[in-house]
């Protein structure tokens, strides 16, 4: 699909709208957000499991937020990623790599549209070296 049709493909009438009750619903307050992310990571390995899970809740807060779902997505990736194959050895060897790899593939696609501004405020949030490579 071009930029056009994917613009509208989630948007509905106002005459469909009127007939329906839309809720908004927002975010999990962030500590309860972080230990849900947290216990979706445990899988991965100590070193790395920290970083990973303070950058992925840092972007669940920013301009654009990424819900459960999403982070959900996230861990589940990291979690196949990291696992070992029938070859052996796991798909990624690094988590960090894997965590990019899930970043590009869940939460990029939400900042289609996106201001340059909001884009680069993920950016910069977090200092860490994950951030910087988001």
């Amino acid at each position: 699909m071009n930029i056009s049709d994917k613009a509208s493909l989630f948007q509905l009438s106002f005459a469909f709208l009127r007939r329906f009750a839309v809720i908004d619903v927002p975010l999990p307050p962030r500590p309860e957000y972080l230990e849900y992310f947290l216990q979706l990571c445990s899988g991965i390995p100590d070193p790395y499991r920290g970083q990973i899970v303070d950058v992925g809740i840092d972007l669940a807060f920013g301009p654009r937020q990424l819900g459960p779902a999403i982070l959900t997505d996230v861990a589940i990736f990291l979690s196949k990623a990291l696992a070992e194959t029938a070859s052996g050895g796991p798909t990624y060897t690094d988590p960090l790599t894997a965590f990019l790899a899930a970043v590009r593939l869940f939460a990029v696609p939400q900042y289609e549209g996106a201001s340059r501004k909001d884009v680069d405020s993920v950016s910069n949030r977090n200092q860490s070296g994950v951030a910087r490579t988001v």
